[in-house]
């Protein structure tokens, strides 16, 4: 579901240069898509990330990939937005 809604983001930015949605509900909806503020996840991460890797690697390439639309969005949309 994570990574659904964040490549949903991406592939409307990349293809269209913005968001269907107002940026500041997708300000909003990425900031609750923190990947490492979910309980399940956490612990994970915390406990037996290092027996998966390449798993591991996914899960902070896709926070990483989440944090850098909400930056985009933070700078470039809400500027012509304002």
């Amino acid at each position: 579901m994570l990574s659904t809604d964040i490549l949903g983001y991406v592939s409307q930015i990349a293809s269209k240069g913005y968001t269907r949605q107002q940026p500041n509900e997708v300000i909003k909806h990425l900031h609750n898509l923190s990947v490492f503020e979910r309980d399940c996840l956490a612990n994970w991460y915390s406990t037996e990330a290092n027996d998966y890797p390449q798993t591991k690697q996914y899960f902070e390439l896709l926070d990483y990939l989440r944090l850098l639309t909400l930056e985009y969005i933070e700078r470039y949309l809400l500027v012509k937005a304002s």
